[in-house]
Formats: C-alpha cells, structure tokens, sequence
C-alpha cells in the first residue's frame, strides 16, 4: 500500500500537482493545498509549523512515510512535507491512507 501511494505522488510530481516544503504556506491561504503529507521523522519545530498553519487554514494533513521515502518516490533529496492541489488524488490518497495498514 504504502508503494502505491509513494507512486501516485511521483506521478503527480510530474503533473505538477504537488508543492514541497515552505511552498505550502503559500499556497494555504489560496485554497490550493488539498492534504498535506508531514513526513513521519519530521522535526518537532516543521511539524509545529505544519500542525499549526494547517489547523488555521482548515486543511487536512496525515503523517505518511520518511523524509527520505518521499523524496525517493518524488526524485529529490529528503523532503518533510508535500502538498496535494488536485482534489481528486488527494481524495485518493487518504482513501489509501484509511484502508491501508501502513
């Protein structure tokens, strides 16, 4: 499950349809972030500032894979956070995320 979900971001990496990193933050107050994925070893203060702007900002975030699995599948070096814009594959992704045991 989990490879499946690492490639449907590469895919949509090559679509365009992913922002890394501070990217997020502003894209937030557009509305164009659909999920947001936090890497499962991120740093206290990244997920503080993840948690916290995604809170105000009512965006959905889940806690998925390493900094380094994410940037594997996304061809990049470690990478804490990505940000989903299309809505469809976001919904596909916490779908994924809920069935599967990861």
């Amino acid at each position: 499950m989990k490879d499946r979900i690492l490639g449907l971001l590469g895919l949509a990496n090559r679509g365009g349809n992913l922002v890394f990193g501070e990217s997020i933050f502003y894209s937030l107050p557009k509305n164009k972030v659909h999920l947001v994925i936090l890497a499962t070893d991120a740093s206290a203060n990244t997920t503080k500032k993840v948690m916290d702007k995604t809170s105000y900002y009512l965006a959905s975030v889940a806690s998925f894979a390493t900094k380094a699995e994410l940037g594997h599948a996304l061809g990049k070096g470690d990478i804490a956070v990505v940000g989903i814009m299309d809505a469809n594959l976001a919904i596909k992704v916490k779908t994924l995320l809920k069935d599967g045991d990861i």
